[in-house]
């Protein structure tokens, strides 16, 4: 990907990712709120920083999935739902 990368918009150098990083962790000017996820564009790689909503976190079922894992010692969800859901998410291009 590094070689081809730049030129379909899927690179940027490490002290740059580094910086974006940086700029929504330490937050100096107050663009970005606390709690909320950032991060490029949908199925873009690279590019000014935009408000995100990882999958997870609107899944209502992987939310629920979670909680019955943390609240009960003695289940987990099904090894098949932890996969559906992570083949889903890839698949869609979801985080």
């Amino acid at each position: 990907m590094r070689r081809v990368g730049k030129y379909i918009g899927a690179d940027q150098p490490v002290p740059v990712g580094a910086r974006r990083y940086l700029d929504v962790a330490l937050d100096d000017d107050g663009t970005f709120q606390n709690g909320l996820t950032y991060g490029s564009k949908e199925n873009k790689m690279v590019g000014p920083l935009v408000e995100r909503t990882p999958a997870h976190l609107t899944d209502e079922a992987r939310q629920n999935a979670s909680l019955d894992c943390t609240t009960n010692e003695s289940s987990s969800p099904p090894p098949s739902l932890i996969i559906h859901s992570t083949i889903t998410a890839f698949s869609s291009g979801q985080e």
